[in-house]
């Protein structure tokens, strides 16, 4: 490169480093310096300058793009224009010491570009002489983005000062072998000693004794595979008293070797206390359903069994061992999968059934239901309560389902339902049902409808000469006879001392007068096998197949033939 082209009087400014070059290396000829100085200063990355009587005498391009400022607008201005008004004095200080022959090293400050943006430059200065006079040599580095690393790095390292010295957890580290490390503020407030009193010590020294053993295993274990993972433990505090600590520990690397431990433990001594009182409160309550004298469970929310009293055991044969922990409450009692009544809680409507009528009453479900599995398989029917359990926030926390063994009381409603429809001597219907039976057919107006009545002869006679005893035998007989004639959908019933009526529902007139025959043959043969008190019955039948007649007219119809048949008829019997 030409040095008469290079900018800022270089052809004065080389002869000067020149000859300094040349006064240092002699055997490097002038030429040879004149192009190494040349392409040192052309071609450094580091920006140059010279500068005499406080104003640039020379700069190189790199000190150009550094400043954003061109060489003509930098010669013959005060290098401190550059600099940040807060640094100038510092600058121009160095600068000064610098020419009376002290030592300078490299040093930072602040410049303003050409675009007005602040850069951090570290620049080193030398004394030299140029055209006869001391002259300031200085080179030029920009470390803008090491600063701002350096600065961020500043902040991060603060922020995790204060986040690791004022934070609510304690924060501490250790070494490999468990000496304490590193403990902040929190850690002081609970073990109760400062921290350059117990840095160094062995964690396990603040365990108590009967943990020290798994805590031991826990850390060296985790080391061992990469990882430690997080456990309770109670630690001893300077005052003899004891804290319990949850802790969250990982590993801390170094060339991607663990080289310590850090924790982070959080004071869990009040959930541990509310933890117990809630154990203690639950273990009353758990021994009072134990006692309950109905059979009881309660699930959580997961609809897992977590109590199972004395009282279910009985009824289902299956202890709480087997069974607490699992869903399979429902088992016991079907044997198999099944709803249970406190599956039904969350359902706004739960479907009943007539085998399973479900009640609501505020949050509480009612059931009478049978299961087949309970005492060893006899089954059994059973009242049901089953309620949601709330914990004190007001949230679902499981629900508690009490069930009642009233298969006597089923039995006694069941005996009286049968004994209030059905004749008490005969066993087939009684007058209330057939009653009942007429009122529905009429309201849901149906058709084809037949009406057989039937009357025993002369029973009155038999009740007097043989006695009632006699009498209800016939009757009974009569019964059988008329049930056997007929379909099992049709009503049978004894609706007065010696009478009978039959409802029979879709079917023809025809068949009607079938069915009275049927009665006649019948009662033959009964009485070739009953020939001591044989059987007489009048029969009349009547027959609807117009909605128009209501079926009072159609019994009165019935009672009329029947009565008319008693007088004319004589059967095998009489």
């Amino acid at each position: 490169m030409d040095p008469n082209h290079l900018p800022g009087r270089p052809q004065y400014v080389l002869q000067e480093l020149w000859q300094i070059g040349s006064d240092h290396f002699p055997r490097l000829n002038d030429s040879r310096w004149e192009d190494l100085f040349t392409t040192l200063f052309t071609n450094s990355p580091i920006g140059i300058y010279l500068a005499q009587k406080g104003k640039f005498v020379a700069v190189n391009p790199q000190f150009e793009k550094q400043t954003g400022f061109s060489c003509s607008e930098l010669l013959n201005t005060p290098p401190l224009n550059l600099v940040v008004e807060e640094d100038r004095v510092r600058v121009r200080d160095n600068a000064y010491l610098m020419l009376k022959g002290f030592d300078s090293c490299p040093y930072e400050f602040r410049i303003i570009d050409k675009r007005g943006k602040t850069r951090w430059v570290m620049e080193s200065v030398t004394s030299v002489q140029y055209e006869g006079s001391p002259a300031i040599l200085g080179n030029f580095m920009d470390v803008t983005q090491r600063q701002q690393t350096e600065s961020a790095l500043r902040e991060s390292q603060a922020l995790y000062l204060d986040l690791f010295e004022n934070a609510n957890d304690i924060i501490y580290v250790h070494d490999l072998q468990g000496r304490l490390i590193s403990l902040n503020k929190a850690g002081e407030r609970v073990i109760g000693c400062p921290r350059e009193a117990v840095t160094g010590l062995n964690i396990l020294k603040f365990v108590v004794p009967h943990q020290q053993d798994s805590i031991r295993k826990i850390v060296r274990d985790g080391i061992r595979r990469g990882q430690v993972s997080s456990f309770e433990v109670d630690v001893i505090t300077d005052a003899g008293g004891t804290v319990s600590l949850d802790v969250r520990m990982r590993l801390i690397h170094k060339n991607n070797m663990p080289v310590a431990v850090q924790g982070i433990a959080r004071d869990i001594s009040d959930r541990k206390l509310i933890e117990s009182q809630f154990l203690a409160t639950n273990q009353k309550l758990l021994d009072i359903i134990e006692f309950l004298p109905d059979a009881t469970f309660v699930i959580d929310r997961d609809h897992r069994v977590i109590a199972w009293n004395r009282a279910i055991e009985e009824l289902t044969g299956v202890k709480k061992d087997a069974i607490i922990g699992t869903r399979s409450y429902a088992a016991p009692f079907y044997g198999y999968s099944h709803v249970m009544l406190v599956d039904l809680l969350d359902q706004d409507d739960p479907q009943s059934t007539p085998d399973n009528p479900v009640v609501r009453e505020g949050q509480s479900l009612y059931t009478e239901v049978y299961v087949p599995n309970v005492f060893q398989g006899t089954g059994a029917y059973i009242w049901a309560k089953a309620s949601p359990l709330m914990d004190a926030q007001g949230c679902r926390a499981g629900a508690i389902e009490s069930i009642r063994d009233i298969s006597e009381k089923k039995g006694t409603e069941d005996r009286l339902r049968y004994l209030s429809l059905h004749d008490s001597l005969t066993g087939i219907y009684n007058r209330t049902y057939f009653e009942e039976e007429m009122r529905r057919l009429e309201a849901t107006r149906s058709t084809s409808v037949g009406l057989i009545l039937c009357d025993v002869d002369g029973l009155k006679v038999i009740n007097d000469t043989r006695g009632h005893g006699a009498g209800d035998s016939l009757l009974i007989g009569a019964a059988r006879v008329l049930k056997d004639c007929f379909r099992q959908s049709d009503v049978v019933a004894r609706v007065g001392g010696d009478e009978f009526a039959i409802l029979t529902t879709n079917s023809e007139e025809s068949t009607v007068e079938q069915s009275c025959s049927r009665i006649r043959l019948a009662v033959c043969q009964y009485n070739t096998l009953h020939s001591n008190i044989p059987l007489s019955i009048s029969i009349g039948y009547a027959f609807r197949n117009d909605l128009k007649r209501h079926l009072s007219d159609i019994y009165r119809e019935a009672d009329n033939n029947m009565y008319r048949d008693k007088m004319q008829h004589c059967g095998c019997g009489r």
